[in-house]
C-alpha cells in the first residue's frame, strides 16, 4: 500500500481522537497571534491547509471573526468535525498535493503540521503552489518537526493505525522559500509535551510574499 493512502485511511479513523486532544491545547496560540498581527486588513482572507477538525480554524476566527476563512483537508471525518466546530468558515475535502487547483488569491495561508506526511518533492511543489495562491505581501504559516529526512519512517498510533511520518531541517526548508521568493518574518521553536515523561521541538516558520 501506498504510504499515503495508509496515513489517509489512519486519520479518517483517529480523527475524533485527534480532535479530542488538539482542539483546546494553547501552546501554538502566540504563533497564530503573530500571523494575525501580520494581516491588519479587515476581512483577510484565509486558506487553512491540512486544516483537521478546525483547531487552528476556530482560535484564528475566535480573535479575528473578521476573516473571511476557508479550510481544506484529505479526510472527510475531519472536514465534518470542522464543520461542527467552526461554522462561520467553510470547508472541503481536498487533497493539500491538489491546491493548485484552487483559483482563490489569498491574504494568508496557514499550515499546521501538514508537511510531515509530505515527501520532500511533494514539499517543494507545495510550497511553491502556496506562494502563487497568495496575493502580494501575503502571510504563509508553516509548521513541522525538526529532524533529519533519513530518519523519516512508520509512526504508529495507540489504536496501531500508521501514518508514515516525514522530518525536516529548516535548513534545507530555507533555499526552498527563497527560491520561490518568500522572505522570512519569524520562527517560533517550542516544546511539545508529547506525555509525562516524553517532550518533541517543534518548529513554525512565518513567512512573507
Amino acid at each position: 500500500m501506498d504510504p499515503s493512502d495508509e496515513t489517509q485511511r489512519s486519520w479518517e479513523k483517529v480523527a475524533q481522537a485527534y480532535e479530542a486532544k488538539f482542539m483546546d491545547l494553547d501552546l501554538y496560540e502566540g504563533s497564530y497571534d503573530f500571523f494575525c498581527a501580520q494581516l491588519p486588513q479587515p476581512k483577510a482572507r484565509i486558506l487553512d491547509i491540512g486544516c483537521g477538525p478546525g483547531n487552528i480554524a476556530r482560535y484564528l476566527m475566535n480573535q479575528r471573526p473578521d476573516f473571511q476563512l476557508e479550510g481544506i483537508d484529505l479526510s472527510t471525518n475531519m472536514i465534518e468535525l470542522a464543520k461542527a466546530n467552526v461554522p462561520a468558515a467553510q470547508f472541503q475535502v481536498l487533497d493539500v498535493r491538489a491546491i493548485d487547483q484552487i483559483k482563490v488569491i489569498y491574504d494568508g495561508i496557514i499550515c499546521g503540521f501538514c508537511i510531515p506526511y509530505l515527501s520532500f518533492s511533494e514539499v517543494e511543489k507545495f510550497i511553491a503552489d502556496s506562494y502563487r495562491r497568495l496575493a502580494n505581501s501575503g502571510i504563509f504559516y508553516l509548521s513541522f518537526v525538526p529532524g533529519p529526512y533519513n530518519q523519516s519512517g512508520y509512526l504508529s498510533s495507540s489504536s496501531g493505525d500508521r501514518m508514515y511520518f516525514y522530518f525536516y531541517e529548516l535548513e534545507k526548508l530555507l533555499p526552498i522559500f527563497t527560491n520561490c521568493g518568500f522572505t522570512l518574518l519569524w520562527t517560533f521553536d517550542l516544546t511539545y509535551p508529547k506525555d509525562v515523561q516524553n517532550t518533541e521541538r517543534h518548529l513554525i516558520v512565518i513567512l512573507k510574499k
